[in-house]
């Protein structure tokens, strides 16, 4: 299957800015967010650090039929290429949970600063998130680099223990894209958990009646559409998987 990726020209001196200065997107976070494809699948993964290790976190669904601790082939988009890895990938022992993580080799990211600490319950109803990924394989171009496309979002609820659900719109690519919210400084931002994909409401499909003065009528069909309604696993979920490999 042959991918085709879209990306958004942005000129270098273009810059993400916001009213709220806190949820700027640095340049380290960015650089840890790539495409990740595997097979027919594709959505984003993250890089972070924790304990001086470095772990690529995604979500689970993208890796169909594959059993925790498999060593598998994907490939990341490195150096605006997708390039092929080979590494075992783990999930959580809750089956239910979206996460997927890969122990990455040391220093596989130069100069990576995204720390994995928080565990992702410091925060409140209503409070402005960011989340950075590829939908639809689309991406950003600054200064000679491909980098993910970034979306405001509001925390909205708890579907259930450790499922988040936020206000916002996403599309087919952004499965495992971080949420990011800040402690007040851009400096204090954290992951508060994994996207998975979005609540579907069902939309009944309506035909004319000729005979009705063209009234609408309900048929037996229906399709699903995006409600705008964000579903995320909460970052502890990562942090267990992480326990299990380190």
């Amino acid at each position: 299957m042959k991918y085709v990726f879209i990306f958004l020209l942005i000129l270098s001196k273009t810059c993400i800015a916001q009213p709220n200065y806190s949820l700027v997107a640095t340049s380290d976070i960015l650089s840890s967010v790539r495409m990740i494809v595997f097979e027919n699948e594709f959505g984003t993964s993250f890089i972070v650090n924790r304990n001086e290790q470095q772990y690529l976190i995604t979500a689970k669904h993208i890796f169909k039929s594959v059993k925790s601790g498999t060593e598998i082939k994907f490939k990341l988009l490195t150096q605006n290429k997708l390039q092929e890895f080979s590494f075992p990938v783990s999930f959580h022992s809750d089956t239910n949970v979206d996460i997927a993580v890969i122990k990455l080799p040391p220093f596989f990211l130069k100069n990576n600063t995204v720390e994995l600490k928080n565990d992702g319950e410091s925060f409140n109803v209503g409070q402005d998130c960011y989340f950075i990924g590829y939908p639809l394989g689309i991406g950003t171009l600054m200064e000679n680099e491909y980098l993910g496309i970034y979306k405001r979002a509001v925390f909205s609820g708890i579907l259930k223990p450790g499922l988040l659900l936020f206000d916002a719109h996403n599309n087919v690519g952004f499965s495992g894209a971080p949420v990011l919210t800040s402690q007040g400084s851009y400096k204090e931002q954290f992951v508060l958990g994994v996207v998975s994909g979005y609540q579907s409401e069902k939309q009944t499909v309506n035909v004319v009646n000729p005979n009705k003065k063209k009234q609408k009528e309900p048929t037996s069909y229906s399709y699903n559409v995006n409600s705008g309604i964000m579903r995320v696993w909460g970052i502890k979920y990562a942090n267990d998987i992480i326990d299990q490999i380190r």
